[in-house]
């Protein structure tokens, strides 16, 4: 006996839900909801497990989006990586240039 519930529990579980399931549906369908205290047993301890299951199916479709702002997200710190080594590049340029400004500067005032 134990053995059978072993190997078909999935089965016998299904089962079992669709059962309460309809239980509950039909004593819906026909107002006796507050009368039935299996069905409102049954409505309580699901409802956790409907939120969880109403929360992942949220996160689930959110994932595309995420991947995609990530994805965008990404290419564009690498852009700014570049800008970054090109500003500072241009720095570098501009105080070279500024030092030998200031050297030619000094070479024209001791001439004069």
């Amino acid at each position: 006996m134990f053995d059978f519930v072993r190997r078909h529990q999935i089965l016998l579980s299904s089962v079992a839900s669709l059962f309460f399931s309809f239980s509950i549906l039909t004593a819906a369908a026909a107002g006796h909801l507050n009368r039935d205290p299996v069905g409102l047993l049954v409505l309580a301890l699901l409802r956790p497990l409907q939120a969880g299951a109403q929360a992942a199916g949220v996160w689930l479709r959110k994932v595309p989006q995420n991947y995609t702002l990530w994805r965008d997200l990404a290419s564009q710190n690498e852009r700014l990586r570049q800008r970054i080594v090109e500003l500072e590049a241009e720095k570098n340029r501009l105080l070279e240039a500024e030092a030998t400004n200031r050297r030619l500067r000094d070479l024209l005032d001791f001439r004069a």
